[in-house]
């Protein structure tokens, strides 16, 4: 039994070493220097961790480093895997880890042409013609986004301007700096570059490009609120065009109703009339012949039949042209009842034109802050947390910065001739030629 409980607790040591909480990173600035090959592949990364301890203590730290190095004192630094730990006193501390031929967040890719003819770097030096220089900047996705979305690129090329004339390139900023000619480029957070630099050039040369990449923080005060007071006048505006024109929707289908409903009355008269006429026709030839007849029959009776004859003609042709009064009212009335209701259908389509305008602008102004917001945040350095380039288990990281750069393109040295061999003198010779004699 003793012996189970021993098996027992062994395993639930075990088990709690196991599971143990890494060790709390010590607050701390990263600089990642790498340096590039000409064309921009990256040759070799080390970083330069920085902190400041109050008082003496330990430096508890994170990475997968081939080597450290104390930059500042003669601590001894512990490495332990990827911990390392150093004991030392108050005020700085560096320590430089190399990593290698590690991943950056940019993948840079610069291409040389000479008259339209693509070079190797190396075979810049001294070459002469009309240069262009193609600089690429993306993200590279094997690195965490963070950097690419939060870290603003400034990029220095700087050109000799008695080797390099009529220097062109789009995107960037250039200013004389002694006999220089310096072009700066700024690519913000979450953004890549693709320039490229055009000059007549004479013995090559070239300094180091200088690459560096920065989370910004800078102030912008952004006065919003004249803005959004003309956007809450705008969405007031469309609420009453939406209300207005649903009241004119009503309005034309009360329209089309009451268009049908006096052009129904108006078809059910000109039926009738059509009907009276039809027999109207028949009463007036009864009675034009009963007057042809009256012509025989004796005074005052004959007059009174004719009179009455008349009278019934006058009669029916009052109904004729009534009939077709109605016949006319009856189709106007059907047009007019057409006409409203594709009056009704256009301010229905309209209504729904205004109803979805009204949807779509409720709450602008809100969204015209939350859109400024995404933009500015990344520059005023309020995204994401910053992060360790170095290590995730380093969790309390003050800066992070990166300082990239090439080497300068140089004009190769010419070999130097070597010297002639001296004749060999005998003793009289070198007599004579002391005196200036051989």
């Amino acid at each position: 039994m003793k012996t189970n409980v021993k098996i027992i607790i062994t395993v639930l040591l075990l088990i709690a070493l196991a599971v143990s909480p890494v060790s709390a990173s010590t607050e701390k600035e990263e600089v990642v220097y790498v340096n590039l090959e000409n064309n921009g592949d990256v040759r070799d990364v080390y970083a330069v961790n920085i902190f400041e301890l109050r008082e003496a203590g330990t430096i508890t730290d994170y990475g997968n480093y081939r080597s450290v190095k104390n930059l500042l004192t003669t601590d001894p630094i512990n490495v332990n895997g990827d911990m390392i730990t150093v004991n030392t006193g108050s005020g700085k501390f560096y320590y430089e880890g190399t990593l290698g031929k590690a991943d950056v967040p940019w993948d840079v890719n610069i291409r040389y042409f000479l008259n339209g003819v693509e070079y190797y770097p190396s075979a810049m030096g001294g070459k002469s013609g009309d240069l262009e220089i193609r600089i690429s900047l993306a993200k590279n996705p094997n690195v965490d986004e963070a950097f690419y979305k939060n870290f603003a690129v400034m990029m220095t090329v700087t050109l000799d301007s008695n080797k390099c004339r009529n220097i062109i390139s789009d995107g960037a900023t250039i200013a004389d700096v002694g006999a220089d000619k310096q072009l700066s480029y700024t690519v913000m957070p979450d953004k890549g570059l693709e320039s490229s630099i055009y000059s007549d050039v004479i013995d090559f040369e070239m300094d180091a490009i200088s690459i560096n990449g920065v989370r910004l923080s800078m102030e912008f005060d952004v006065d919003t609120e004249e803005m959004e007071t003309d956007l809450t006048d705008l969405e007031d505006a469309i609420v009453d065009l939406d209300d207005g024109v649903k009241s004119l929707k009503e309005a034309a289908f009360t329209l089309k109703a009451g268009a049908d409903s006096v052009g129904g009355g108006a078809q059910t008269l000109s039926s009738g009339l059509n009907t009276l006429d039809t027999k109207g026709a028949q009463l007036r030839a009864a009675a034009e012949k009963l007057n042809q007849s009256a012509l025989y029959i004796t005074e005052p009776l004959g007059s009174n039949v004719s009179n009455f004859c008349t009278a019934v003609i006058q009669y029916t042709r009052g109904v004729s042209s009534a009939s077709a009064g109605a016949s006319q009212l009856s189709s106007g009335t059907g047009k007019l009842s057409l006409g409203a209701y594709s009056l009704a259908l256009a301010v229905g389509d309209l209504y729904e034109g205004t109803n979805e305008l009204r949807d779509n602008t409720t709450g602008l102004s809100d969204e015209l802050n939350d859109k400024l917001d995404e933009i500015l945040d990344p520059l005023r350095g309020i995204g994401d947390p910053t992060v360790s380039f170095v290590s995730s288990k380093n969790t309390d990281v003050k800066m992070v910065q990166f300082v990239m750069h090439t080497d300068a393109i140089e004009k190769p040295e010419e070999p130097t001739p070597a010297p002639e061999p001296e004749e060999e003198l005998n003793f009289f010779q070198r007599i004579l030629r002391l005196f200036g004699l051989y």
